[in-house]
């Protein structure tokens, strides 16, 4: 059985590719909208969720802080196109981020090495 993940993204074509590049080896489902993202977690138990830092509803930490609150036994993984040492990288990973993916996004195998390396 494949662990369970669930990307939240307000891009489409990243969850899509995500969610494609993924499919072998997580069983993957996504949302683009951050507040029906945070609805849908419980019922969705993911073993581990990828989050993007820049949501159209609310900021990524943010999302971050309610998930956390929601499913704190779930590990949260940023998704961001900032740079490694940009402060709101730092602040989702203090928040409780496990850690970040950088697109653009590394080969697949990479990809899913470092995302199982997280569960």
């Amino acid at each position: 059985m494949c662990p369970n993940l669930f990307i939240v993204d307000d891009e489409p074509e990243i969850c899509e590719i995500l969610s494609d590049l993924l499919s072998e080896e997580f069983d993957s489902r996504w949302e683009s909208n951050a507040k029906t993202a945070l609805e849908l977690l419980p019922e969705i138990r993911p073993a581990l969720v990828i989050f993007d830092l820049g949501l159209n509803e609310m900021r990524g930490v943010d999302f971050l802080t309610q998930a956390l609150a929601i499913a704190p036994n779930t590990r949260f993984v940023l998704c961001t196109g900032s740079s490694p040492t940009s402060p709101d990288v730092a602040a989702a990973l203090k928040a409780g981020a496990v850690g970040a993916i950088y697109k653009p996004f590394p080969a697949r195998d990479t990809l899913i090495a470092t995302l199982k390396g997280w569960l």
